[in-house]
């Protein structure tokens, strides 16, 4: 919505290509996190774990 409101809600192409860019960095980013989250180092074993 905040990328909209620059362009006024206008329905220039303008608008939605700039709509869909951040939708798209957004999406690329939320993936490249859960990626890296996904591959983050088990914690060490605590004191009462077993090996």
């Amino acid at each position: 919505m905040g990328a909209a409101g620059l362009f006024g809600y206008s329905t220039v192409p303008a608008t939605f290509v700039c709509v869909v860019t951040v939708v798209a960095a957004v999406l690329t980013a939320t993936v490249a996190l859960a990626r890296v989250l996904t591959r983050a180092r088990p914690p060490a074993p605590g004191p009462g774990d077993r090996a």
